[in-house]
């Protein structure tokens, strides 16, 4: 049956393609419900996750699960030509963080 509805929409001509115009603009509203976008950088050193009877620090465990990503984002940050101030490192590292994190972080940046 799929292969008969597949070999009919072959025969078909596709409708034409509209101008960008006259397309219908798209709205994204995305709920978080007091979600944090960026996780602070108290969280990423003192906030402590269970796994496996372990307990272990974020930031820890962020390094060892991303292991090669972290390697190429401390070799980026190595690799600047102007020299980062610590506000700018922080961040950075906070926005990694985040980007491995969370889903809404993702999906903003995404857009």
């Amino acid at each position: 049956r799929r292969l008969v509805v597949w070999a009919r929409a072959w025969k078909q001509h596709p409708p034409a393609a509209r101008d960008v115009c006259k397309c219908p603009s798209l709205t994204v509203m995305i709920p978080h419900y007091g979600e944090d976008n960026l996780i602070r950088f108290d969280q990423l050193f003192n906030q402590r996750i269970e796994l496996e009877k372990k307990s272990t620090v974020l930031m820890a465990y962020l390094v060892d699960y991303f292991r090669d990503e972290f390697v190429n984002f401390a070799r980026r940050m190595h690799g600047r030509t102007d020299q980062p101030t610590d506000q700018q490192v922080q961040f950075e590292l906070r926005r990694w963080a985040s980007l491995r994190m969370q889903t809404l972080w993702r999906t903003v940046d995404g857009m």
